[in-house]
């Protein structure tokens, strides 16, 4: 599953990402992480 984000009568998508790595949730892996929501400074 992924998540696609388009701006206003735009046919590209300006983002395009699976949704899992969009909110940072890795495959079980704990790693330092940081973005503009979301922060997870243990690794």
């Amino acid at each position: 599953m992924k998540i696609e984000v388009f701006g206003d009568q735009s046919e590209k998508a300006a983002v395009s990402a699976p949704l899992s790595d969009f909110f940072g949730i890795g495959l079980g892996e704990m790693v330092p992480f940081e973005s503009t929501l979301f922060v997870q400074p243990e690794g």
